[in-house]
């Protein structure tokens, strides 16, 4: 009986994410090979050769040179932290602040988003010369106009039960500070909640973040930070009071 329950549990367990901080990760890979799958040899991102002029891109490339210049390790500082539900499915994405020196000792430092990455949706259009004329009842053929951008599809990389352990190992470790902020962001994306301690985001579902979202602020100094379950008890009994005499409203 012991060992079957095991073997139910092992099937159950998420496989866990871990994140390599010590890589460039923009422009993503897969956004990349996209491109190139496409033969899209020129694109938005830079000239086909590797080299991108994007802001967000050369700054993070000159924190890796810079550090392998001076031999000065990279230090991680995640100071933003996301979690964003899409359909049934929740997903991490953060802030990262790089720093580190150049080759004379200055500080060089970048701030890079990872872990969401809009994917072009690219199409080639084909179409026939409508004036070529068609000889011994052959078909002309086609021609392939050069493929363009038709659209944008947002790609989430970390599923958040896959990346738990790796935020505890660096809420640990420091590279997410204990001034950092986290935020849970509803399906439509309009709706974002804040003001989470670790605890709370990193243990409780989506559903009890946006209660606590909503209506924190009510219990706000009665418990102290870390205390969920006795704030979201205190919350559901005072909501369904509310509800019962018909005051509920959204804001304290």
């Amino acid at each position: 009986m012991y060992t079957k329950l095991m073997k139910q549990t092992t099937k159950t367990k998420q496989r866990q994410l871990s994140i390599n901080l010590n890589q460039i990760m923009n422009p993503n890979p897969k956004l990349v090979q996209t491109y190139k799958d496409a033969n899209m040899k020129t694109f938005e991102l830079g000239d086909g050769e590797g080299n991108y002029h994007k802001n967000e891109y050369t700054g993070e490339k000159r924190v890796f040179f810079a550090s392998k210049a001076s031999g000065t390790p990279i230090k991680h500082k995640i100071f933003s932290v996301y979690r964003k539900q899409v359909g049934n499915t929740s997903y991490v994405y953060f802030f990262d602040l790089m720093t580190t020196q150049d080759f004379y000792k200055n500080k060089v430092d970048f701030t890079r988003f990872c872990g969401r990455w809009e994917k072009p949706e690219i199409i080639t259009r084909r179409a026939v010369n409508a004036h070529a004329s068609q000889m011994d009842g052959a078909m002309v053929e086609p021609t392939d106009f050069p493929s363009e951008i038709d659209g944008f599809e947002t790609v989430y990389e970390y599923p958040f039960d896959q990346v738990k352990e790796q935020l505890k190992k660096w809420w640990e470790d420091g590279t997410i500070p204990q001034t950092a902020n986290f935020y849970a962001v509803m399906n439509n994306g309009s709706n974002k909640y804040g003001g989470f301690s670790f605890d709370e985001f990193i243990n409780l579902d989506m559903s009890d973040l946006e209660l606590l979202g909503k209506f924190g602020n009510r219990v706000k100094g009665v418990f102290a930070t870390g205390d969920h379950d006795e704030k979201l008890t205190a919350l559901r009994t005072m909501l369904k009071e509310e509800m019962r005499q018909g005051t509920l409203t959204k804001t304290a």
